[in-house]
């Protein structure tokens, strides 16, 4: 058995009395599932609902795209998002921050929320590229940080307490998607009118560029979740780093009472948290950022973000 580093458990108990620069206290009840579904992002898209399904989200794919920059192939999908069922009854309750939460399950690949990847041509792509499937930012034809952004990420801790999920679904990933409504804030009304899609979500991930090109998949499947959250908060992606003006932006339209950027951010503002770990696959093999919370004897981001196994072994802490 090993014993926890003194030095270790000191410097857990000043990052976690740290981590609360959000000013928000952590609610349990936080996240409602409101139902399971798969969604295709990139050409063929499509929404698959499973069993799970409380109460319904009607969502219309507008444009997809893909872009390649960088080394990598941005694939997107902008869905409008009305409050009614698949079959189009509307909800007597309104929602609010209606967020999509990758999950892995039996079903999908490598632990990861992939279900499937597919070539322009309409075959599997190589499985393996799973564990190369991250979430990203949304980019504009010309490789520029498109307005139109949804990334989401959570803590470890925050997405691992759901509970009453089927039995399929193996761990909720600490990332996903957030429907924002046209106009201005999240919440959606209840009784939309007929054609009244009041919210948009934009599905985007990113996978390395193969060779030959014609490898490199054009759509990806996720299996997800999809939650109201009590918190309404935006997130930086990698792409955004380099110009905090549009996250500025979107807190503000959101009406954000948190922001949260990932290791790495120059962002500085009020109610900001910083997210070391990010994994997108639920054994930890796949991370979009896995920085350690203390860099140069200073704290770098928080310590709750990090499995506690981790922090009680003193890894990641210097």
């Amino acid at each position: 058995m090993n014993t926890p580093r003194l030095s270790s458990i000191l410097a857990l108990g000043v990052l976690l009395s740290a981590c609360g620069t959000s000013g928000l206290p952590e609610n349990p009840q936080r996240f409602e599932v409101l139902g399971t579904l798969d969604l295709t992002v990139g050409e063929s898209t499509r929404v698959s609902p499973q069993d799970l399904t409380v109460t319904g989200i009607q969502l219309r794919a507008v444009r997809s795209s893909t872009v390649d920059s960088g080394g990598y192939r941005y694939i997107s999908t902008t869905y409008q998002v009305r409050n009614a069922s698949l079959a189009g009854e509307p909800s007597p309750t309104s929602k609010t921050n209606v967020t999509f939460v990758a999950v892995d399950t039996q079903n999908t690949l490598l632990n990861t929320a992939v279900r499937t990847l597919k070539k322009a041509d309409g075959t599997v792509a190589n499985p393996a590229l799973a564990l190369q499937v991250l979430p990203s930012g949304h980019l504009a034809p010309d490789g520029s940080v498109s307005g139109t952004q949804s990334f989401q990420a959570f803590t470890f801790s925050e997405t691992s307490t759901l509970n009453g999920l089927p039995t399929s679904i193996e761990n909720v990933l600490p990332y996903g998607y957030v429907v924002d409504r046209t106009g201005g804030g999240r919440t959606l009304d209840a009784n939309p009118a007929t054609g009244d899609y009041q919210g948009t979500v934009t599905v985007s991930v990113k996978v390395p560029l193969q060779t030959p090109i014609e490898n490199t998949p054009t759509s990806v499947t996720l299996s997800m979740i999809y939650v109201e959250d009590s918190v309404t908060q935006v997130t930086e992606s990698l792409e955004e780093q380099p110009d905090p003006t549009l996250l500025n932006s979107r807190a503000s339209t959101a009406g954000a009472e948190r922001i949260n950027v990932l290791a790495g951010s120059t962002f500085t503002g009020s109610y900001t948290r910083t997210l070391c770990y990010v994994p997108t696959a639920g054994d930890g093999s796949s991370t979009l950022v896995h920085q350690a919370p203390i860099v140069g004897g200073r704290m770098a981001c928080c310590a709750v973000d990090l499995p506690r196994s981790s922090l009680l072994q003193g890894q990641d802490l210097a």
